[in-house]
């Protein structure tokens, strides 16, 4: 019998091609989240580390640490726990000074020293040439708890807002932990559930910790002392919830895994994982696949024409919302109507992409304050669903919004694509009008060249034509100026905005024309 699709909320994980794992959660028929991980590009976000400090940087307040992975992690000082690395003798460390009498904060110098071995776990990704961003407060992540052994604190998510739930769950703490000289903070997730599955998961996370320190005292620096679980096991850890009626896996030794995972965590939830055995792809037999796909579109189409574009560059993230065949002379209603279709598309779109750093909303101007207001708490409230840090300014008067977010992964982008070849980046190539000028006047330049007879310019095979035929009496006339004559290469390797000249002197001498 063919799988139907479930109602309400529902999760699908897309294992069957091994080179990659993607996990969707949906409502209906429309994709709440996304998330993507490919094993050519590992995840090192939640692993732990026995590594050596490498270099200080004063300047910074900062320390480059081996973990033995491709870069060295980064480090700064208010991500360290000193003097002693707050794990009480784990990790030998000589001696250092003791903190200053006047309460002042130490600098990183008087922290740490080259070749010091530190205990540390990964939490944000390197992108580029940056290293990955490394912590010395661990944190062990369970089903329903969190696990700190450098601290002493015990608390409740501040997600979980009923203080009757909070004051039971923090009473269940003290006794729990009474006698632990590590901290535990109880996740939005432990809320809702019994006694007993708080107790079996506080019990997982202990012996967890207890491994870990047997693993840092028999290993040497730089190596790997925890590795946090692929993006299946963190999905069902961290993202299922209460309210996904069913989890679909296409693949069945990864289905098998979940479930011993399931049974081990949440053994009331075992009979939501269900085996997807149909011979079509799941994301299609879902019918998610073309809003997947629309992922790494530019532009996102709206009602009544209207569209919003999103820009990525180096420093931040645009997003226009496009009017399209909205006028001046619209209704304020109308207006109103399209940018609030707006705001929860942008909102989905930035949870989706796992957008992050600066991101600048343009907004459809609108002239009444407010429907500006109305817009900028509907926002706050699509914002709401996203569990990334972030703060947002006020929508401007011509209705420009910024905001920050924390990244969380590497983002979408980064992740489905690589830096086109042809124009570096930039979305654009030159038109063939300003290739040819330039051309040529890189062909003058070799035939400048002191006894320079001849010129080699190697350009691309679709240049080559056009140098030779549209753009031969300019050619001619270089020739003809110079006394010298130019020869034309083919070179595939050239993009079309590249020429490679050389210039041929009378010795026979070749001269490079940068």
């Amino acid at each position: 019998m063919p799988t139907e699709r479930p109602t309400g909320r529902y999760m699908l994980i897309n294992v069957f091609e091994q080179d990659e794992i993607r996990i969707a959660i949906c409502n209906g028929d429309e994709v709440a989240g996304f998330f993507l991980e490919r094993k050519a590009e590992e995840q090192l976000t939640g692993n732990i580390y026995r590594g050596r400090v490498e270099n200080i940087v004063p300047s910074l307040q900062a320390a480059f640490v081996n973990i033995g992975e491709a870069r060295n992690g980064f480090i700064h000082i208010s991500d360290l726990i000193y003097p002693d690395g707050g794990y009480r003798g784990l990790i030998p460390k000589r001696k250092r000074k003791a903190p200053p009498a006047d309460n002042r904060q130490m600098t990183i110098q008087e922290v740490l020293y080259e070749g010091q071995e530190l205990l540390v776990q990964v939490t944000k990704e390197g992108i580029g040439q940056k290293g990955p961003a490394l912590t010395t407060y661990l944190s062990l992540p369970g089903r329903y708890l969190v696990l700190m052994p450098a601290l002493q604190r015990k608390g409740v998510s501040l997600r979980i807002e009923d203080e009757d739930t909070r004051s039971k769950l923090k009473d269940l703490l003290k006794t729990l932990a009474a006698k632990r000289d590590f901290g535990v903070i109880v996740r939005t997730a432990g809320s809702n559930v019994g006694i007993d599955a708080i107790k079996q998961d506080f019990r997982y996370l202990e012996a967890l910790w207890e491994a870990i320190k047997r693993t840092v005292k028999a290993s040497a620096a730089p190596a790997l002392i925890y590795k946090e679980s692929d993006l299946v096991l963190r999905a069902i850890r961290d993202i299922f919830t209460d309210d996904i009626t069913a989890c679909y896996i296409d693949e069945k030794t990864a289905c098998s895994r979940v479930r011993e995972f399931m049974r081990a965590l949440m053994p009331s939830s075992v009979d939501r994982i269900k085996d997807f055995a149909e011979r079509v792809p799941i994301f299609d037999h879902f019918k998610i696949e073309d809003q997947i796909a629309s992922l790494a579109q530019r532009k996102i189409p709206l009602q009544r024409g209207a569209q919003l574009v999103i820009d990525q560059t180096e420093a931040m993230v645009t997003i226009d919302v496009n009017s399209g065949r909205l006028k001046e002379e619209t209704f304020s209603e109308t207006l109103l109507s399209t940018n609030l279709v707006a705001a929860k598309e942008i909102a989905r779109q930035i949870r989706l992409r796992d957008l992050s750093g600066l991101i600048v909303i343009d907004f459809i101007d609108m002239d009444n304050p407010a429907h500006r207001k109305q817009l900028y708490d509907e926002f706050c409230r699509f914002m709401a669903e996203d569990k990334a840090r972030k703060m947002m300014s006020p929508l401007s008067e011509f209705c420009v919004l910024e905001l920050t977010r924390q990244r969380q992964r590497t983002g979408l982008a980064r992740s489905l694509f690589q830096k086109c070849e042809t124009c570096g980046g930039r979305g654009y190539i030159e038109s063939v009008q300003t290739t040819t000028i330039s051309i040529l006047r890189k062909v003058r330049k070799g035939m400048s060249v002191p006894n320079a007879i001849k010129v080699e310019a190697a350009v691309h095979p679709h240049m080559s034509l056009i140098m030779l035929n549209a753009k031969r009496r300019e050619v001619t006339r270089l020739e003809d100026f110079y006394g010298c004559g130019v020869v034309f290469v083919v070179d595939p390797t050239c993009t079309p905005e590249d020429v490679k000249v050389t210039a041929v002197l009378e010795n026979g001498e070749k001269v490079v024309v940068s």
